[in-house]
């Protein structure tokens, strides 16, 4: 394959080049009209802008965006501090709900005691009893007296325990 150089080369014209001349005018005015409209809109906005800027000064502006940033950290300081005391007193009145919450339930349970007790005893005194009006009843009450017995003295113990537990809460 063989070059040939530029200056032999022959210029060739089509009719296609001006319909790509037309359409590249006519391209380049409208991307100038785009641009002028660019420029005017711009200009709007700055000089509406500029009257509002006028209407206030930047120093007011400022100044008032100092104070009310200052009454928002203040605003915000009040609120936390609020919110440790919300926080320390619900956790206060839960323990003295608790508390009393633990003291009622102990009184029930002391009050229950004092009642099961009082049924084992009464029990055992109307089974003896019922034993020496009943033939062969008696053998009832010696094998299951000293179960009676022994069930009171359970009962005794976790009355006991019960008071330790209101002594405890009743101090504190």
């Amino acid at each position: 394959m063989r070059l040939l150089p530029l200056s032999a080369m022959k210029t060739v014209r089509a009719g296609g080049v001006d319909a790509n001349l037309r359409m590249s005018s006519a391209l380049a005015m409208v991307v100038i009209a785009i641009n002028l409209l660019g420029i005017a809109a711009s200009l709007t906005i700055n000089y509406s802008m500029h009257s509002s800027l006028d209407e206030r000064s930047g120093v007011d502006l400022l100044q008032r965006t100092r104070e009310d940033y200052r009454s928002f950290e203040e605003t915000e300081h009040s609120s936390r501090d609020s919110m440790a005391e919300v926080r320390e007193m619900e956790t206060t009145i839960d323990l003295d709900s608790s508390e009393r919450q633990i003291l009622a339930l102990v009184d029930t349970l002391h009050e229950d005691e004092e009642t099961y007790q009082l049924f084992l005893r009464l029990l055992k005194v109307n089974t003896y009893h019922l034993a020496e009006q009943i033939p062969g009843a008696l053998s009832w009450y010696e094998i299951h007296g000293p179960e009676l017995d022994l069930l009171i003295e359970r009962s005794r113990a976790r009355q006991l325990r019960l008071l330790e537990i209101k002594r405890r809460y009743s101090d504190a």
